[in-house]
């Protein structure tokens, strides 16, 4: 085999992404839907450039199991076809870069495993070589929790490299960050535009509800007029 590392795009369709963060959105469902499905392409094109074998966790596993189930069946799936190691990446991560995916692999050739903590406690990248992935241990990690990342590291022990740590995407705050920092094509200008459009008529809705119910609570709590002697 000319590769012994492969690289694994963990990333669930982007409606699915929508319905498990919508409480972080403000934007419709189809605004959300086409920013993840920005984010899967960006993640897509870094991963290509690094010119490893690549695959996609929606061709390894099955949608309708747990995130955790979904997530150890693709990198069984790949180890079993015979490479050594497997980087693992999502798609809500947009400042990962094809140096670091090259640091990985250079990281995982000389006998290291390798974790990419997000600012969150969880984690953007994992480098994990087969002598290193035990399925039942990998499965009952706290995944989607603050606890991941230094789990993850007990588990690989002493000869873990960790990357530096860099934010995710998991709500709007966030994409603005990054986008503010970041040069993003004109199609994302837009979006981010109307996304942005949504969130202040959003916040100006809510200070006119407040706004009313201060008024009306006034009302209530107005004392009687003094009665005339």
């Amino acid at each position: 085999m000319r590769h012994s590392i492969a690289l694994l795009l963990f990333a669930q369709n982007a409606k699915k992404d929508v319905f498990h963060k919508k409480n972080l959105w403000s934007s419709t469902v189809r605004q959300t839907t086409s920013v993840f499905q920005y984010l899967t392409k960006h993640t897509f094109q870094t991963a290509k450039a690094a010119q490893l074998p690549l695959f996609f966790s929606s061709d390894l596993s099955n949608e309708f199991d747990s995130f955790e189930r979904q997530l150890t069946t693709s990198i069984k799936s790949i180890l079993d076809k015979g490479f050594q190691s497997v980087i693992c990446i999502g798609n809500d991560c947009p400042q990962l870069t094809v140096n670091i995916l090259q640091k990985t692999t250079t990281q995982l050739r000389n006998g290291q495993s390798v974790i990419g903590p997000d600012m969150r406690g969880g984690v953007y990248l994992i480098g994990i070589r087969s002598e290193d992935f035990q399925v039942d241990i990998f499965e009952k990690l706290p995944w989607k929790t603050a606890q991941l990342c230094e789990s993850l590291g007990q588990i690989l022990g002493t000869k873990t490299h960790f990357l530096p740590v860099l934010a995710d995407i998991n709500a709007e705050i966030d994409l603005y960050t990054w986008a503010k920092n970041n040069k993003t094509g004109k199609p994302f200008q837009e979006l981010l535009l109307s996304l942005l459009t949504v969130i202040i008529r959003t916040i100006v809705i809510s200070q006119s509800h407040f706004v009313v119910s201060f008024h009306q609570t006034s009302d209530c709590l107005r004392p009687p007029p003094a009665l005339l002697r």
